[in-house]
Formats: structure tokens, sequence, C-alpha cells
């Protein structure tokens, strides 16, 4: 089956995308262009014969246009990203998005239930781990030269919807909790999901990428996460790398190595040296370090 594609926020190119979240070919445009495309045919019907789309015009009328699609090669670290955000996706039910989307009724439903009702919809055709996407940072290219796929433009989506119905970021983490983990207390809602984590055999890089993104989603990392990167020493030079050394496939070296003492130190440095600077960092800070480092 091959999926719908929107090419209106793609600049450079429009994007063929497999079921399985796969970028498959793409095709030279410009403009603002939509299609449907037909899911009897093969990726090599489409790949033949090209793909037509609707243009729409300054004026507001429309042009039918095909489009002829060739195949993508990806650069090793752009690839590392996809397969990351397609490996987080289930694509199964994505078809059923758009009626779905469509048919949603929140009458009489609180901002909790709102949001858990939207979150289930892009669970349910994304896959449960659809909002991890990007919690582990690797190259997303914005300019549609390489990278759109599937697993980024669901979160994407879900992001701009969410600020359609609650507004912004800050009141969304609080709907987010509430919706999620109701009224648990701060330390009980970041255990919970630190718990949805086997650490037995210690906490990788990764593993630390992906929950402090969820703790920075419900509002109580204090900016942990913000400063993963800035401290990630131990493994390579990323502000500064090498020349002609890429910061990210370096970082993905060591994404499955157990964090080190060493870097827990260094994060807790980063603490105490602006409490002495005068410079305010929240106390979740703190309570997130300690709580995930105690907990591997």
């Amino acid at each position: 089956m091959l999926q719908r594609i929107d090419t209106r926020s793609v600049n450079m190119g429009a994007y063929l995308l497999g079921q399985n979240g796969d970028v498959m070919g793409k095709a030279q445009v410009k403009g603002s262009e939509f299609t449907e495309l037909n899911d009897s045919k093969s990726f090599e019907d489409v790949m033949r014969d090209g793909v037509t789309v609707m243009e729409v015009n300054a004026d507001g009328s429309v042009t039918n246009k095909t489009l002829h699609l060739h195949k993508v090669e990806l650069p090793p670290n752009v690839r590392a990203g996809v397969e990351y955000r397609k490996s987080c996706c289930d694509f199964t039910h994505s078809a059923e998005f758009k009626t779905l989307k469509e048919n949603a009724d929140y009458t009489g439903m609180s901002d909790a239930e709102k949001y858990r009702a939207i979150y289930e919809r892009y669970q349910y055709c994304f896959g449960e781990n659809f909002h991890k996407a990007y919690a582990v940072p690797y190259p997303i290219d914005m300019s549609g030269e390489y990278g759109y796929d599937m697993g980024f433009q669901a979160l994407k989506d879900f992001e701009k919807e969410l600020r359609e119905h609650f507004g912004d970021e800050y009141t969304i983490r609080e709907i987010r909790r509430e919706a999620l983990y109701g009224d648990k207390t701060d330390e009980e809602v970041r255990q919970e999901i630190i718990d949805g984590y086997d650490l037995s055999d210690g906490l990788t890089f990764r593993e630390l990428y992906e929950i402090s993104d969820e703790i920075r989603r419900v509002g109580l990392d204090g900016g942990f996460a913000f400063r993963l990167d800035d401290l990630f020493v131990d493994y390579g030079t990323y502000w500064n790398p090498p020349k002609n050394n890429d910061k990210y496939a370096e970082r993905a070296k060591w994404l499955d190595v157990n964090v080190s003492q060493r870097w827990w130190n260094e994060m807790e440095h980063v603490y105490s040296s602006c409490n002495s600077c005068g410079i305010f960092i929240h106390p979740n800070y703190m309570s997130t370090l300690s709580q995930i480092k105690a907990s591997c």
C-alpha cells in the first residue's frame, strides 16, 4: 500500500513512502500540491508512470500535473535517523487517520480527556511509541533534499494539532501530565516513566534521551533534556567536531553504550556551577538527574 503524500510543506521535493515508512522515491516539485496515491499500483508502476497531483495556483484554481519519481539514496547519518524514527512507529492503520480525525467529536470532554483522545488516535494510526520519533536527536533535513520521513511527519502533525486545541507548550505539558499520569506526584510521574525501561543492565544514552524527553513533555525535567547534548563530552566532540568528521555519526557510535559515572558527575557539575554563579536552574533538573541515576 502506498501512502498519501502532501507536498505543500516540502519546497524541494515530494517523497513517496511505503507502508512501513521507508522513503522509496522522490519527485522534484515546487509550489503547493496535493495528491492521493493509487493504492492499487505497485511502487514499480508509480516509478515508471509517475503520479498525478493537483497544483493549487495563487488564484485558487487547480492544475493537474504528473510527477516522475526517482529512487533516493540517503546519506548514512540521515538514514540512521529515518530508521530510528521508523522503529518508533507502526503504520499499519495510518490510512485510517484522515477519516478518524474528520469524525472526531470532543463534545463535553475536559482538556485532559480531549488530549488523551487525540493522543490515542495518533498511537493507533502511527504506533504506541510514535512520540519518541525525535527523542534521540538524529539529523532531520528540513530542506526536503533528503529526509522527509513519516515518523517525523506524524509527530510534527501531532504537535501542531495540540497547539491548535490547547495553545502554548507549557499548557500542553500540564495537560499531558494530567491526561497520562493523573494526580501522581512529580516523583511518581518520573518513576513511572523510568520504570518503562529495563535498566537491569545499566542505562544507555539512547534510553536516557528517551526517558528525559518524556519527562520534559510533562514539564518535570527542569531543563535536563535540553542539556544532554551539551555534556555528551565523554564520547567525542559534538559542537566542534574534527574536520570532515560527522558529529551525528560520532554520537551514533555511543548511543547504546551505558552512561558513565564521569558523565553523571559532569551533569551534576552544571547544576552546582550555575547556582554558584547566580544562574537559575530549576530544582527539577537535579531531581530528574538523581532519580534516573538511582534507578540504574
